[in-house]
């Protein structure tokens, strides 16, 4: 199995006896916290089923390519998608979407020696569709592979837990990241960052690694952030209008977005109590320490438990205007010249 997932030597060293002893299981639940690296094993085990090198996955050949690429035709990705007869717009794996897939798995592998569905959110599976994929859980075809990502087991079936061999991937120690990025040629600057930023999610800091528009787009979400805290309430509602806004193109962005203020605002606490080494945010610390000067513990304890009730709300399918305009108003405020 490939090098990327270095910081899971147990995980990926089962997989790989598996795939010596012929042992694959025909349904793998891998489970863990939002870009852990649950999608880098999934597409590792795709390459290593159908990788035509000595060692599998050589990431060289043909066929680890063409899935790393996405582009493989006996390698499919089952994304979500909005929901849009449902008036509240949550997002989730479709029915038809399990349909197709049902359809496909009882095709013969066009090109490779398996065909290998990824369903990518798994936990966010509609009844129909978790019941309509049992069925191929319990009569497998042959030559075939599913492999569902989620981030909690208690939130699928029992029926489909029960059906699948499940791998967990928990976040690493920082350090550990760090190591890895290093290991991998990453600037000793940009692993810094990644790792701290991270929080352990060995996933998240390698798909980062060089992606100029992740950072700008992190940069933007904390410039809209202060841009919130030093105006007024009009200012406040028209971020929280845009970032509603954001939930009905693009669910995940907005939690992402959320996160990243919740880790700003950590950063704050580390900041006020003197703890400046622990900060996720090494390149925001002159502005963490500008604004830790100006708001109290108790403002940004309040605030961050703020954007933890408003990501359970918004995980409820609470509407999300509602829950980012009560956001705003619980937002600690200093005055646009802050």
């Amino acid at each position: 199995m490939s090098g990327r997932l270095s910081g899971y030597p147990k995980v990926v060293g089962r997989i790989q006896r598996e795939l010596v002893e012929g042992l694959v299981s025909h349904a793998y639940l891998v489970l863990g916290p939002p870009q852990v690296g649950k999608m880098v094993l999934a597409l590792d085990l795709a390459q290593a089923l159908n990788c035509e090198g000595p060692d599998v996955p050589c990431g060289r050949c043909p066929h680890c390519q063409k899935t790393v690429a996405l582009a493989h035709p006996d390698v499919q990705v089952l994304a979500l998608l909005v929901d849009q007869k449902s008036e509240r717009f949550h997002q989730v794996v479709s029915i038809d979407q399990v349909r197709a897939l049902q359809r496909d798995a009882s095709l013969h592998p066009y090109w490779g020696k398996y065909r290998v569905f990824i369903i990518d959110g798994a936990q966010r599976m509609s009844t129909e569709a978790a019941n309509c994929l049992l069925k191929t859980l319990e009569e497998p075809p042959p030559a075939c592979i599913i492999i569902l990502l989620a981030t909690e087991e208690n939130d699928l079936p029992a029926t489909i837990i029960s059906r699948c061999r499940k791998v967990y991937l928990r976040p690493l120690p920082v350090s550990q990241v760090e190591r890895i990025l290093l290991e991998q040629g990453t600037a000793p600057e940009e692993a810094l960052l990644l790792s701290r930023l991270s929080g352990g999610r060995l996933g998240w800091a390698l798909s980062a690694r060089g992606e100029t528009r992740l950072m700008s787009a992190r940069s933007s979400v904390l410039g809209s952030l202060r841009g919130g805290l030093g105006g007024g309430i009009p200012e406040r509602f028209h971020l929280a209008e845009e970032m509603a806004g954001l939930f009905y193109k693009d669910r995940s962005a907005l939690e992402r977005a959320l996160q990243i203020w919740l880790g700003w605002a950590r950063d704050l606490l580390l900041v006020r109590g003197g703890f400046n080494q622990g900060i996720s945010n090494v390149d925001e610390e002159q502005a963490l320490n500008q604004w830790s000067e100006r708001l109290s513990n108790k403002e940004i304890l309040a605030f961050v438990k703020a954007i933890i009730s408003t990501l359970e709300c918004l995980e409820r399918n609470v509407s999300p205007r509602l829950a980012l305009d009560a956001l705003m108003l619980q937002a600690p405020h200093r005055g646009a010249d802050a």
